[in-house]
């Protein structure tokens, strides 16, 4: 199955290429959602970026790596919620 990903609307303008990276297999949130933080959920884990840019990984930037079988389910359960609700 292919990656799903969800992006800040930023990356339009700012990123075009991870569009044509994902091959279609994207999202974009509504501008109102546009936040410094970034989730990525994998297996059983969930790791949580904050304060990352488009594009860059900064000196700033933290990171929680969480590992939890229930955790990483409601995220992924979470996550497509909001990629049912996000246009095409």
């Amino acid at each position: 199955m292919p990656h799903k990903i969800l992006f800040d609307p930023r990356v339009k303008e700012l990123l075009p290429e991870a569009l044509e990276d994902a091959k279609g297999h994207y999202r974009i949130l509504p501008q109102e959602y546009a936040t410094p933080g970034l989730v990525d959920i994998f297996g059983d884990y969930v790791v949580t970026f904050v304060s990352i840019g488009i594009g860059n990984v900064g000196e700033e930037v933290t990171i929680f790596v969480m590992k939890n079988k229930e955790l990483a389910e409601s995220y992924k359960t979470w996550f497509n919620f909001i990629w049912d609700h996000c246009k095409k």
